[in-house]
């Protein structure tokens, strides 16, 4: 008897199809966890996915659509043990009505069950617990029986893990292909935001210390063949604290400036996100589609902080409130005329809110402001409505030409309010700008409007192997900018053209290249306009320019791909090369007790050169699996400190990553990796500054018997650059038990087994030297049952 092994991998056209079984090792709880090994797929610490360093748009369950773009409420929280195979699908479309017309560089997961879960209810229910009070819960339940296809989702934690980390969903965002820039037509970006509580080179389930819930539910409904109903909606709520301290040693032209901080933060953000999708099909070649969308998002914050510099030592609290709504609705028509031809009418409504609260009790205001002497607040009223048109004819000739037409307008409004709120000594609080000792300088009053009439011709012509796209975007673009307090007042409308041009080689069966070159030309946002100082924290005040101004992007990017999955071996390469004319700077005002920044323009580009290399390689003759990453990124920027010359800085940053993974079918399993990063700093002066990191990773794998399996991972991260050097020590274990009904394991699970208890680490740029010490996580023992059904 002759029976055919599978192969772990398989190409066939744009799809990739991953044997997940000829990767996994029992290690691996959650899919991200098993996407992590496959070749060509890169998971980010955040939960990114990316395919050949491209991020993916959506994932798929059995060819059914979840959560949207949110795919990494799947990805998260979904068990790695359903999984049969995974499918990485290139160059798809947003509807199969367009399949074969329009030119897409999207990709998508698809995820392929086991086929004993296809067809019934299928999930897992994960508790684990340790003391003191430690509590990790992960439950979901899904269906895809007949016309009603569902699934849920729940998770709370107080462990560090982060069930929805990174979870931004907006239906506004560009849907063209990454590869080819467009005008922004988003609202300005927030001033005030939470305080950051995030550490360098280290996991954020290191030093997270929170308490999180999540609820999430999607149904997809098919009413009859011509009718479908898609929705979902989530929600979560956390608590994240941490305790920093922090030393900045500002370097000005002709002294240093040391202002040293312990920060005590706490941030408790709240999201509600809901979205309903109707798909009407009236004929085999015609759609209706109508999608409304509302997103919440409130993060009020604590900001406790002992500041210390030559001059003063002072204990201040500060108090935050961000808010964001975010109300969408959307509409598209898509008629498929004949085999050839298409047209699309899309019609858009958007409604941002976002108002923002600052509040500092601090008497270091008294300097600005002579009569406050218990602090300021901050408010800040944002709204932004956009409504879009746009009509699209896409036609697809004898000899395979593509080509396509679109015209698109698109009108902004966005309003901006702000101004400071003292309180002198009557404890009586009252408005700066109506009292005698304030100037119109912290108000702001302003009114921003957009409009926007483009027209783009794509062609699209096959050479054998060779496609050779070409495309030309014309825009005419109208701004007013009107500020009432000062009586500031900006108009321009501007002309403009942008190219586009694409290559995609398919070299061989196993080998692609592409070569993309796109220009765009961008318009100042009206946070880039705004005269009046906004305080964003305790010790810094922002503003923009009066001054409009038009940068240029221009990107030329190459990816080449081999995949040869009879030698089992993937190799994944592209080089990207971005310039940005008149671009936006930073100009610094430094003291010791605030940091004013104001955006400035500066006449000279600034570049990013940046390469990408991965390389998978199974050794059959060893049994080991071998994955080699090397980044490496080159990046100039500018900016100006207490009126100094403006500098052009140089970065430089060459990573690199290497993993072996034994695959033995014998009791004994290891891996073997390692991570290094130089990063070089080359300011103005050509002196240079250096940070080095290297991250060694041993992990030891038993397993005696099918029910028995032991994990132990040693983990280190050494930091080095012109300062000082430190060094932090990890070590994780895993044991886990599986009777013999397979549906059930018992774990017994270990993290910071050493107990660490901080990490401090230090940054270098041309103006500063920051020392940041963080709380890490304490050591965590806990039991886990996992049952799955």
């Amino acid at each position: 008897m002759v029976r055919a092994e599978s192969l772990p991998i398989k190409v066939r056209g744009d799809t990739t199809t991953y044997n997940v079984q000829k990767f996994a090792d029992g290690s691996e709880k959650v899919i991200k966890d098993l996407l992590r090994k496959l070749p060509g797929i890169q998971v980010s610490e955040n939960g990114g996915i990316s395919f050949k360093g491209k991020p993916i748009d959506k994932i798929l369950l059995e060819g059914e659509e979840f959560f949207a773009k949110n795919y990494r409420l799947l990805s998260k929280n979904l068990s790695s043990n359903l999984l049969d195979k995974v499918e990485a699908i290139e160059n798809t479309s947003d509807s199969p009505l367009l399949k074969g017309l329009d030119r897409s560089d999207k990709t998508i997961l698809n995820l392929q069950l086991k086929p004993d879960h296809k067809r019934t209810l299928f999930g897992n229910a994960d508790v684990a617990a340790g003391p003191p009070k430690l509590l990790d819960v992960r439950a979901n339940a899904f269906s895809l029986i007949d016309r009603l296809k569902f699934g849920v989702i729940g998770a709370a934690s107080n462990t560090g893990h982060n069930p929805v980390s990174g979870i931004e969903y907006d239906l506004g965002a560009d849907q063209s292909d990454a590869t080819q820039p467009t005008q922004s037509e988003m609202a300005s970006r927030p001033l005030i935001q939470a305080p950051s509580i995030s550490t360098p080179s280290l996991p954020l389930e290191r030093t997270n210390f929170n308490r999180i819930g999540l609820g999430a539910i999607n149904a997809n409904v098919a009413f009859s063949p011509k009718v479908k109903l898609r929705a979902f909606n989530y929600g979560f709520s956390d608590r994240n604290t941490q305790t920093i301290a922090r030393r900045n040693e500002y370097l000005l032209e002709n002294t240093s400036l040391i202002v040293a901080d312990t920060q005590r933060l706490r941030s408790d953000p709240r999201v509600a996100t809901g979205q309903v999708e109707l798909e009407f099909l009236p004929t085999p070649g015609t759609q209706w589609k109508w999608r409304s969308f509302l997103y919440s998002k409130t993060t009020p914050s604590l900001f406790s902080v002992v500041s210390q510099n030559p001059q003063r030592t002072e204990y201040l609290d500060q108090t935050t409130q961000e808010t964001s709504i975010h109300w969408q609705h959307q509409l598209s028509y898509i008629h498929r005329i004949a085999a050839n031809r298409a047209f699309t009418v899309d019609a858009s409504y958007r409604l941002i809110k976002r108002p923002q609260h600052l509040l500092v009790a601090s008497d270091r205001f008294v300097l600005l402001f002579p009569a406050v002497t218990q602090g300021v607040a901050t408010n800040i009223g944002n709204e932004n409505r956009g409504l879009g048109v746009q009509a699209r004819w896409l036609q697809k000739f004898a000899h395979g030409q593509k080509t396509s037409l679109t015209l698109r307008h698109d009108d902004q409004l966005e309003t901006f309010r702000s101004g400071i709120e003292g309180q002198p000594k009557n404890d009586q609080w009252q408005w700066l700008a109506d009292s005698a000792f304030a100037d119109s300088a912290f108000v702001n009053n302003a009114l921003y409007h957009r409009r926007q009439v483009s027209a783009e011709g794509e062609y699209t012509v096959p050479l054998g192997n060779l496609d050779l796209s070409l495309s030309l975007a014309g825009r005419q673009v109208g701004i007013s900018y009107t500020e009432a307090t000062r009586g500031e007042q900006v108009k321009d409308i501007v002309t403009y053209v942008n190219p586009f041009m694409g290559l995609r080689w398919r070299v061989s069966e196993v080998s692609k290249l592409q070569v993309v070159y796109a220009r765009n030309q961008m318009q100042s946002a009206l946070t880039d306009l705004l005269g009046g100082n906004v305080l964003t924290n305790y010790r810094s005040f922002q503003r923009g320019t009066t001054r409009l101004n038009r940068p240029v992007d221009e990107v030329i990017l190459a990816n080449y791909s081999f995949v040869d999955w009879m030698q089992q071996f993937t190799l994944i390469s592209n080089l990207t090369f971005s310039r940005t004319k008149s671009p936006f700077i930073d100009l610094l005002s430094v003291d010791d007790l605030f940091t004013r920044t104001q955006t400035g323009i500066s006449s000279n580009p600034n570049d990013n050169l940046s390469a990408f290399t991965q390389v998978d390689k199974y050794l059959s003759s060893l049994q080991v699996n071998v994955r080699g990453i090397l980044p490496a990124e080159w990046t100039t920027y500018q900016s100006q400190v207490n009126e100094s010359p403006i500098q052009l800085n140089l970065v430089r940053t060459w990573q690199g990553t290497i993993n072996g993974r034994t695959a033995f079918d014998g009791i004994f399993n290891a891996e073997l990796g390692g991570e290094w990063v130089v990063s070089q700093l080359r300011d103005a002066q050509e002196s240079i500054r250096q940070t080095r990191i290297i991250k060694p990773v041993v992990a030891l794998k038993a397993k005696p018997s099918k029910a028995w399996y032991a994990l132990l991972v040693y983990e280190s991260v050494y930091w080095q650059n012109d300062i000082g050097q430190q060094s932090f020590h990890f070590l994780d274990g895993i044991v886990r038990y599986t009777p013999r009904k397979p549906n059930l394991t018992v774990e017994l699970t270990a993290k910071n087994l050493l107990n660490g208890s901080s990490a401090t680490f230090t940054q270098l740029t041309n103006y500063l030297v920051s020392q940041t010490t963080y709380q890490l996580l304490p050591r965590q023992v806990m039991i886990r049952l996992d049952f799955r059904f």
